[in-house]
This record gives structure tokens, C-alpha cells and sequence, in this order.
């Protein structure tokens, strides 16, 4: 069976890219796991069993209440996150209001691994401190 031709296109304009699983923060230096689920399909050194054990693993464990933030929206509220740092799914909980999105990306860094960073804490704040 041969892939849709769509699927070849995107394949060939966009390639499949590698990423540590542990990436440093460029301006905090502190350590973060890199999840996302959808666009994963492996991790390198691990066998097809492995890493689809770790993925669901991790993927089971990013849903625990105690790394969620729950936002009640209210006029005027404005939320912005740091994406290399965070998951973000959002919630259909908003009606008969309509959610309003205009993403800003920021292009520019790859994500990499320092294993000798030292963290920087800008704040008190300890989102996962619950």
C-alpha cells in the first residue's frame, strides 16, 4: 500500500527532525522534558517497544491535576506561555463565550540539552509547587 501523495509532500517538505527528550531552557537554564505526543513517533536509541512504553508513560503522567494550570476566564484576561517549557491543551469550557486566539511565534532557537546548566529562578513563583 502506498501513502497518500499528500502525505509524501509533506513528508518531503517538511522532514522528520530529531530533539533531545530533555531539552535546557536558553534564558532560565532549567531542564524540561520535550512531549508532544502527536508529532513523536520515537526515541532514538530505544527500541519501537521501548519508547512507545515511555511516551504513553509520559503521556499519562503530563495529565496528573497537580502540572495543570485551570484559568477562569474573565474580560480582558490575556494568558501567555512559555511553550518551550509547557504543554498547552485547551479546555471547551468557554461556552456561549467564544475564545478568541492569536498564537505569536517566536522563530529562532533549537531546542538542546546541557546537562552542566545551572537553573536560574527569575521568581518565587513554582508553577508545579502546588
Amino acid at each position: 500500500m502506498q501513502p497518500p501523495k499528500i502525505a509524501g509532500g509533506l513528508r518531503e517538505h517538511y522532514p522528520p527532525v530529531e530533539h533531545p527528550m530533555v531539552r535546557t531552557h536558553p534564558e532560565t537554564g532549567r531542564q524540561s522534558i520535550v512531549f508532544a505526543w502527536r508529532f513523536m513517533n520515537r526515541i532514538v536509541g530505544f527500541s519501537e517497544h521501548e519508547s512507545k512504553s515511555l511516551l504513553t508513560f509520559i503521556g499519562e503522567w503530563v495529565k496528573e491535576s497537580r502540572f495543570h494550570v485551570r484559568w477562569q476566564w474573565e474580560q480582558g484576561d490575556l494568558a501567555i506561555w512559555d511553550e518551550r517549557s509547557m504543554l498547552h491543551r485547551a479546555s471547551a469550557d468557554h461556552w456561549p463565550q467564544k475564545r478568541v486566539i492569536r498564537p505569536l511565534e517566536i522563530d529562532g532557537d533549537r531546542p538542546f540539552f546541557d546537562p552542566d546548566a545551572e537553573p536560574i529562578f527569575l521568581s518565587e513563583f513554582q508553577p508545579y509547587a502546588y
